[in-house]
């Protein structure tokens, strides 16, 4: 629910919260996912304890660096993340008046290497094929002939399924 609890939060200002329900609001409205909104949220509380007292909206180029920083993320991935939602926060607090700056535009992204599919070898595939019970074969052969990912594999329902067409629903 978009709705905010109405609770105090310690080390965020009952302004910041109000701005990250209007937030919460916005990406319900976007059709996010729960688990996308969470975490986006939880992150941004994060940000905004660390740079308390100063609210969220107001934060620097160089206090989202220290907060970042201090995470000691474990991958250019992760930083990647952290600064790709930041930015689509402060974006969208930009143009709804919440905020007078993006001090996310000065972060520099690191640079990504390209994820590339690593895919089974035919030997490996045949022996987990071989081994495996009736509904771990179909799922191995749904991933190995129609390409689907674990996540779609997990959420396929049955009813979707038929002698013409597969019906997945993916990321």
């Amino acid at each position: 629910s978009p709705k905010s609890t109405g609770r105090p939060v310690k080390g965020i200002s009952p302004r910041t919260l109000e701005v990250l329900d209007l937030y919460r609001a916005h990406m319900v409205r976007r059709n996010l996912a729960k688990s996308s909104m969470a975490r986006y949220l939880t992150d941004l509380r994060g940000l905004a304890r660390a740079v308390d007292p100063t609210p969220l909206v107001a934060a620097s180029t160089e206090q989202i660096e220290v907060y970042l920083d201090a995470k000691q993320l474990s991958s250019p991935r992760s930083r990647y993340r952290f600064v790709s939602e930041f930015h689509t926060f402060f974006r969208w607090a930009l143009a709804h008046g919440h905020a007078t700056q993006d001090p996310t535009v000065r972060l520099e992204r690191p640079r990504l290497s390209r994820l590339l599919p690593r895919p089974v070898n035919d030997e490996a595939l045949a022996y987990a094929i071989r081994v495996a019970g009736p509904q771990m074969t179909a799922w191995f052969v749904l991933m190995a002939f129609a390409g689907l990912r674990c996540a779609e594999v997990a959420t396929l329902d049955r009813g979707g399924i038929s002698a013409r067409a597969l019906r997945i629903i993916g990321k």
